[in-house]
């Protein structure tokens, strides 16, 4: 154990005349009584000092003051001239207290030398766990006003032994599992996103050799947090900026969220394990009542759009300009196998922005055109969903701050050259020519008067001089309580007049700002995590007048697994484009295949995804959506079809491959280990790395969907999980190919195979083809 006296049972606590330690039996922190700098971090278990500082480098920083800048893309506004505090930042004292017997934590606190805050940094352990948590609150002590802008919690010099063995991890972002340490560049700041509202957070370094992993990542349902890496001299500094925000006044005080680290003794896959435990502990739980429909959602995404108004340039992307054209349309539409439309805003006005949600016609389309395609949907058997638009709404008032802010938009210079590996904000990059889109001639004809910006200013986001804050709209608060009734009376308004089977609820943290405006009772960057709250008291209420209603959010990250059925899958794209040899690094099917497994379990358990290639938001992101048809583009839409989640398609992404959609989305049908069974994407072994191929089982069933991701004819030998299967050596099975219709034969052309031949199973496949193996265990 430790010289230091016990505080509470396996915990411990000692100081000298320059150093405070804290522990129990798994971990020891150290802490400097000069600076309060978090100086050393021991695994005592696995017997490595996971990182130790001689140069009190400070480890928490504050950024203040400054003011913000409009920018033309999200997150819409930023600051400059700001101030970073915490560099001088002195030891004042420590305070250990023991919380219900079960835990203690310990308070660091710092004063700035040179200005009026105060830093609190408490530590909290628990007996024989290796976690620790780290949380900040925020003081001032001044007599002016003062604005927080964001904190940042630093975590320095960290390795796990030996650099040369360790592997860095960073499930759900953009860069491959199981990354060597040392090929990360030097020197440079790499970026994961926003967590949890983006991406999930969690970064790791694991050392498969020492059998341990140091692994941290932030926790408030409010405040997103941005966590960053940069390697110098083979170690990681990690940094957390959480953005916290608030307008300061004497003896005003903030907790500014958390960070939670761990040094995990075992393989990291059991490391992962344990995070997604962790988010029960927290109450971050996927809903369990999903209806019954869901579990095969086939989403045919649609936009129908004024003929009148929209370029005839654009009738090639925009396929209906009008409703009985859908309407005609859908039983071809559900031929081809989908089983729910999407209907998306009226193009090219008002697009995704609102001037009148309570109009059915402005919003979405002529209103009885609206509801005859709907209940013609209903009499074939089909869902319809509605994508609601909620950051922001439009009339004229907002012609003057386009003009302002495209006169004034300010160039923002990386001088970190940041590397985001973790999905930047999605762009906002509109398919329409200049003139349609929000700020343009035409668009500002067709601007009309919005009822809600005139009767309730008070539901708008301001900036800090009080004006109204914007992005292409005026941006909503989604933590005002009465502008949450107002949206989900919206959708109880929706499902009564049109009787529509959910919602589909447009990107809700695309105003990424805080609240400035000085009549709220909360702090400023509240209203960062209001659209949860707001979702989660739509569900509820909902729930009681359409049991079976979905609810499909536009977001990456865990925290909305909350309250949605299914989350998009923007953080797998860049995975497509790798396949697709569309970027400077390939990636493999195998590795694509862990990187998924690996995702998976670093969200809730349960969580589901739609799948999707092209969409409204996608089909003019990259290369990929412009070869629709080609063979690459057939494959990755087989991968998304056979993997666990739902599948979507916006209308045209068919174009030159209906049959085949037709084929995979009946097989996909057919077959429901496809669509319900678990998926284990690591069980198939396979002699080729280009080969993708997974396990699907239900009740007792197992399908093997393999697609090939090779450009030219391959032979590859795979290993099914016999065992796995309940297939011993000596049972007779078949091996029947679904997709392509034919039986497999084994070495001697005989078509009954034994359980051990399906451990060395020879296959032939075209470049890019698909199969889907059934294997029937013949019991006699």
């Amino acid at each position: 154990m430790s010289d230091g006296r016990p505080i509470l049972e396996d915990i411990y606590f000692c100081e000298d005349a320059g150093e405070i330690r804290f522990g129990n039996s798994q971990v020891e922190l150290s802490f400097s009584k000069h600076s309060g700098s978090w100086v050393g971090l021991k695994s005592r278990v696995c017997h490595i000092e996971i990182f130790r500082q001689d140069e009190e480098t400070p480890t928490e920083l504050i950024t203040v003051d400054g003011e913000s800048k409009r920018v033309n893309r999200q997150p819409f506004y930023v600051v400059v001239n700001a101030a970073t505090l915490g560099f001088n930042s002195k030891y004042n004292h420590y305070a250990l207290r023991l919380i219900n017997d079960k835990m203690a934590e310990l308070t660091i606190s710092l004063r700035d030398e040179t200005d009026d805050w105060r830093l609190n940094t408490t530590y909290i352990l628990r007996p024989r766990d290796a976690t620790v948590q780290r949380r900040l609150e925020v003081a001032y002590v001044g007599e002016d006003v003062r604005l927080l802008r964001n904190v940042q919690f630093i975590t320095p010099g960290v390795t796990v032994g030996e650099p040369s063995n360790c592997l860095f991890e960073a499930p759900g972002c953009s860069i491959k599992p199981h990354y060597p340490l040392q090929k990360l560049p030097e020197n440079k700041m790499l970026a994961f996103g926003f967590a949890p509202h983006q991406r999930p957070g969690i970064l790791a370094i694991y050392n498969p050799v020492e059998n341990c992993a140091f692994m941290c990542w932030p926790s408030s349902e409010n405040e997103p947090s941005i966590p960053y890496i940069r390697r110098a001299d083979g170690r990681i500094t990690v940094m957390l900026r959480v953005l916290a925000a608030d307008r300061f006044r004497k003896r005003h005080t903030l907790a500014c969220g958390s960070q939670f680290i761990r040094v995990h003794r075992g393989s990291w896959k059991s490391a992962l394990r344990y995070f997604q435990r962790w988010y029960d502990v927290v109450g971050l739980k996927s809903p369990r009542d999903a209806p019954g429909w869901a579990e095969n959602a086939r989403i045919y995404e649609i936009a129908v759009c004024d003929p009148e108004r929209l370029p005839s340039s654009l009738h090639g992307i925009f396929p209906y300009l009008s409703f009985e054209a859908v309407i005609d349309d859908l039983p071809r539409i559900r031929e081809l196998g989908f089983n729910i439309i999407q209907l998306i805003p009226y193009h090219p006005y008002p697009d995704y922005a609102v001037e009148d949600y309570y109009s059915i016609d402005k919003t979405y389309g002529p209103r009885e055109e609206v509801k005859r395609m709907i209940e013609k949907s209903h009499e074939l058997g089909m869902k319809v969903i509605l994508d609601l638009v909620i950051h922001g709404c439009v009339d004229r008032s907002i012609i003057k701050v386009w003009r302002r802010f495209r006169g004034e938009n300010v160039h923002i210079e990386d001088h970190e050259e940041t590397v985001w590996l973790g999905g930047s904000p999605i762009p906002h990059i509109n398919p329409l020519p200049e003139p349609y889109r929000p700020g343009g001639e035409k668009y500002i004809e067709w601007l009309g008067e919005s009822p809600i910006i005139k009767d309730h200013p008070e539901w708008f986001m301001r900036t800090e001089d009080g004006e109204v804050a914007s992005t292409h709209t005026f941006a909503f608060d989604h933590a005002n309580e009465d502008w949450q009734k107002y949206v989900v009376d919206v959708m109880k308004f929706y499902i009564q007049e049109l009787d529509v089977d959910g919602f589909r609820i447009d990107w809700p943290d695309w105003n990424f700002f805080p609240n400035w405006d000085a009549n709220i009772h909360r702090h400023a960057s509240s209203s960062l995590g209001g659209a949860v709250r707001m979702l989660e008291r739509a569900r509820r209420e909902l729930k009681t007048i359409k049991p079976d209603i979905i609810f499909y959010i536009e977001s990456t990250g865990p925290l909305y697994h909350k309250v949605a059925d299914f989350t998009y899958n923007y953080d797998e794209h860049w995975l497509f484009a790798a396949l697709a040899s569309l970027t400077s690094e390939r990636i493999t099917a195998r590795e694509v295949a862990e990187w998924l497994e690996e995702r998976n379990l670093a969200f809730p358990e349960g969580s589901m995804k739609v799948h999707h290639i092209y969409s409204s938001n996608t089909h003019y992101w990259w290369r990929l959506t412009r070869k629709l048809g080609s063979p690459i583009y057939k494959a990755l839409f087989a991968l998304c079809a056979f993997i666990e989640g739902a599948i979507m398609n916006f209308a045209g992404g068919e174009s030159g491959s209906e049959g085949f959609f037709r084929k995979i989305l009946r097989i996909r049908c057919e077959i429901p280990a496809l669509s319900r069974g678990e998926c284990k994407y690591k069980a198939v072994n396979c002699s080729d790395e280009m080969i993708f191929a997974v396990l699907r089982s239900y009740k007792g069933s197992h399908v093997v969907p393999i697609v090939s991701f090779n450009p030219s004819w391959s032979r590859f030998t795979l290993s099914l999980p016999v065992e796995e299967m309940g297939i011993n050596p000596g049972s007779t099975c078949t091996v029947y190919d679904g997709f392509n219709n034919r039986v497999l034969e084994g070495k001697d052309g005989k078509t009954l195979l034994s359980g051990k031949e399906l451990g060395n199973l020879e296959l032939r496949m075209a470049p890019y083809g698909v199969a889907v193996l059934l294997i029937n265990k013949i019991k006699n």
